[in-house]
């Protein structure tokens, strides 16, 4: 299904909505900076069926079936915030929201968190990046090798066909990422629980990165998984399931 926002057209799923007539609360699945809606694969659909509640995933602009985007600017996390509060005002004005991002998606989430309270009851955050650290922009940079130089390119353009150049370098363009870049006091300002989750062989972040949610966030957890990369609900599904609906089960308001 479609929708226009800002004249930018978005593509999005529900995922067991049926779930709605019994809980009120819907978790909304944020996908990283190389993903889209398919690339969850079938992780929403698990999720949801496991806890018994109603899911969202939509392709963020520029990414899947949604519009093409030209160029991200410096303040594109503040800018995903207040795109996702209107996509949540048009089609979940009543529900109440839980957030569930990977990556860029996380980070996008920590920052709606910030933003924005009223609707929301819970933050999932999957390899968040609350911090630009070394060992960040030597994955991106590794990523960019394989793209030009490998198979990442075909792989990505099976999901988002004539976006993913741009897609990809919008992603990989380092000059709009300030070296300074850092979401402590964003991430005191968010007033919900937050459960963090990382690999310890996250190719794109060290522990720093659930240390900052620890000491920022006023009431998180944090999970660090072991032998695990930067994808640890594709890695470890039933692990990070588990720990979701126990996170979820205390934080949701059917």
């Amino acid at each position: 299904m479609y929708i226009e926002i800002d004249q930018k057209k978005i593509y999005y799923e529900f995922v067991n909505k049926q779930f709605l007539e019994t809980c009120n609360s819907i978790i909304i699945f944020i996908h990283e900076g190389l993903g889209c809606t398919e690339q969850w694969f079938d992780f929403p659909s698990k999720v949801t069926t496991s806890l018994q509640i109603a899911g969202f995933v939509y392709d963020r602009f520029g990414f899947g079936k949604s519009d093409l985007k030209e160029k991200n600017s410096p303040d594109y996390l503040q800018v995903e915030a207040n795109f996702l509060n209107k996509l949540i005002n048009n089609l979940l004005p009543n529900q109440k929201v839980i957030l569930l991002g990977h990556s860029d998606g996380a980070t996008i989430s920590l920052m709606y968190g910030s933003m924005y309270h009223n609707n929301l009851q819970a933050i999932i955050s999957i390899a968040h990046h609350v911090v630009i650290e070394d060992v960040t922009i030597a994955g991106m940079r590794k990523a960019i090798d394989v793209y030009e130089n490998g198979k990442l390119r075909d792989s990505l353009q099976k999901f988002h066909g004539n976006k993913t150049d741009s897609m990809f370098y919008n992603w990989a363009d380092f000059s709009i990422y300030d070296a300074n870049f850092n979401m402590s006091e964003d991430l005191q300002k968010i007033q919900v629980p937050v459960l963090a989750i990382q690999g310890d062989k996250d190719q794109y972040g060290s522990k720093l990165q659930l240390d900052l949610i620890q000491k920022n966030v006023k009431n998180a957890e944090t999970l660090m998984i072991e032998n695990c990369n930067h994808y640890p609900h594709r890695k470890f599904p039933d692990l990070v399931i588990e720990n979701l609906k126990k996170f979820i089960n205390k934080n949701k308001g059917c």
